[in-house]
């Protein structure tokens, strides 16, 4: 956002908040303590975002040096409410001493059960640590937001959990925690997870708990959908959706098929060795694995939601074919992006260099041909001099990691 569209924005805002009480949030109040640090003024301490605020933002960006950092505050959006977690975010990236206060620099609340051991509750502190350092040194992205971790082993109490209050963060529904601990708990011989917007909630069979005596044990069984949610947490963030947004016709998070997809590349970051990584191997067992439903990406995008092993399938081959092809930094600035331009389509173009219907449309033909599906991967003709992708505006970031293609 430019200083010119700030400070339009700080009218704008004055015309709107006479006679308007404003609620507190606590990711402008993150950035009004990130600048009150970097040493700019921005008023008081209030957690509203206010005229004055914006003033010491325009402030603290007309004090930033070289083209790519400014390049960052410039793409975020106008400075809000529902804005402010990338400003607190791109502000902790900028200074470390404004990165140690970001929310999610203190321990989340984790709610479990009475009857949990507090060794368990150790486990599960860890697992979500682990999950913010591998999204740091693998992604280069570290949240100023952080969820509730809520963990049961048994549907009953997940349920409870669910509908227990939080300050800051509205209640669940009965309804939604009811839907939620059916879905994840009944009839389920493993662990399930599910992330709402300010919540991960995970549940596992009762008669697991016994057995998790070491955190190699939990790690094993659990860790790959810590990574999993925590990826959903991470796309909220980015796409700004950690406030409710209030204008009608907002479509839900996605499209679907890029959400899930890049939940897994998430998710396989708990394995060892080269399985960990996006490969030709890896492309070709889940093309095995699409074959037999072959669920078409559009009907998955205008359904909106991802239930079947199907729909999961075709999310996870087409999402691998294009991070193999373009690298799964790519995959990253995807959400990045769509959140600054509150846009799936044009994000999508922008980072990938075409239509995300035309890729659909291409995925169809790739799926159910392996050498075609092969050449795209490795962008060899006649998938290559027709598909290129130029630098994106403020990606060099400070901490973005810089991982190329993998070819495998």
């Amino acid at each position: 956002m430019t200083i010119k569209k700030l400070m339009c924005s700080i009218t704008l805002c004055l015309a709107a908040s006479i006679g308007a009480a404003e609620a507190s949030d606590r990711h402008v109040n993150c950035v009004q303590q990130q600048l009150a640090t970097l040493g700019i003024d921005p008023g008081e301490n209030d957690g509203i975002s206010g005229a004055r605020t914006r003033q010491a933002l325009a402030e603290f960006i007309r004090g930033l040096a070289g083209e790519d950092v400014q390049a960052i505050f410039e793409g975020l959006p106008d400075f809000s409410e529902r804005a402010a977690v990338g400003w607190c975010r791109e502000i902790g990236g900028y200074a470390p001493q404004a990165a140690a206060l970001m929310p999610s620099s203190e321990p989340p609340l984790i709610l479990t059960a009475p009857n949990i051991p507090d060794e368990v509750r150790g486990y599960i502190q860890r697992s979500y640590d682990d999950a913010r350092r591998m999204f740091a040194q693998e992604y280069g992205i570290t949240t100023a937001s952080k969820p509730v971790l809520i963990v049961a082993f048994g549907r009953d109490d997940l349920e409870k959990l669910l509908l227990e209050p939080v300050d800051g963060i509205p209640d669940l529904s009965p309804s939604a925690a009811q839907d939620t601990a059916d879905d994840l708990c009944v009839g389920v011989e493993r662990v399930m997870g599910s992330a709402y917007r300010n919540r991960i909630a995970m549940c596992m069979p009762p008669e697991h708990l016994d057995s998790v005596t070491s955190y190699d044990i939990w790690r094993g069984r659990y860790q790959y959908v810590m990574l999993h949610e925590y990826m959903h947490h991470v796309q909220r963030e980015m796409l700004y959706d950690k406030v409710a947004y209030e204008e009608t016709g907002r479509r839900r998070m996605g499209p679907l098929w890029m959400v899930e997809g890049s939940a897994y590349l998430a998710q396989i970051k708990s394995r060892g060795g080269p399985t960990r990584e996006v490969s030709v191997p890896m492309l070709f067992s889940l093309r095995g694995s699409d074959e037999e439903e072959a669920v078409p990406l559009d009907y998955i995008r205008q359904k909106q939601s991802v239930r079947s092993d199907g729909e999961y399938a075709a999310s996870n081959l087409s999402v691998a074919a294009l991070a193999l092809r373009y690298g799964e930094d790519r995959m990253v600035d995807f959400w990045r992006v769509a959140g600054e331009l509150d846009d799936w389509e044009a994000a999508f173009k922008t980072v990938y260099g075409m239509k995300m219907t035309d890729f659909e449309k291409l995925f169809e033909e790739l799926r159910h041909d392996q050498s075609k599906l092969m050449k795209f991967a490795r962008g060899q003709e006649p998938y290559g001099l027709d598909m290129r992708f130029g630098r994106i505006k403020g990606a060099d970031r400070p901490g973005h990691a810089a991982r190329g293609p993998v070819r495998g």
